[in-house]
């Protein structure tokens, strides 16, 4: 973890190849933490995803089962992290918010993340509508160069058109 006591900033003081040697250890202290991260991620992966022990004959696997049976789980095909979804589903049903804003947002209903989808749809938009201009900025120029000429050729005989109130 960075703090001030192991940061060596860049300073006219540091040669460029203390520099280089410098990012080179960040670099590769951040590869080995993303590697550990990335190997503890798909270890939690594979714990979820195990079968429930069948066999296991405890309290606690007796109320699981119990639980699943409620939510209409097979027991054969039932995972920890059915389980575990499971238990927490039940603390939602009995009133704990942070248990039921877990199982929104793991549905995919999240109002925060619903906004921020609107965010970013309108930030898509607005760069598309600034390209746009852009693009017919050239084009206006040319409607400009039109007005130019109209307004400076010579006079133009109206007396024939009707008169606009």
């Amino acid at each position: 973890m960075a703090n001030e006591k192991n940061l060596t900033p860049f300073t006219s003081e540091q040669s460029r190849e203390e520099a280089v040697k410098n990012g080179r250890k960040g670099g590769q202290a951040s590869g080995a933490a993303k590697r550990r991260k990335k190997a503890m991620r798909q270890a939690a992966a594979m714990l979820l995803n195990t079968p429930l022990s069948a066999n296991t004959q405890t309290k606690l696997m007796a109320t699981i089962k119990e639980l699943l049976g409620i939510f209409r789980y097979s027991e054969e095909s039932a995972t920890y992290q059915d389980a575990l979804l499971a238990g927490i589903m039940l603390e939602a049903m009995k009133g704990d918010v942070r248990a039921a804003e877990f199982i929104r947002d793991t549905a995919g209903e999240s109002p925060a993340l619903d906004i921020r989808r609107q965010e970013l749809k309108l930030r898509k938009d607005e760069l598309k509508f600034k390209r746009e201009q852009q693009a017919g900025a050239g084009a206006s120029n040319t409607e400009n160069n039109l007005l130019s000429a109209i307004m400076g050729a010579e006079e133009v005989d109206t007396d024939d058109l009707p008169e606009v109130e």
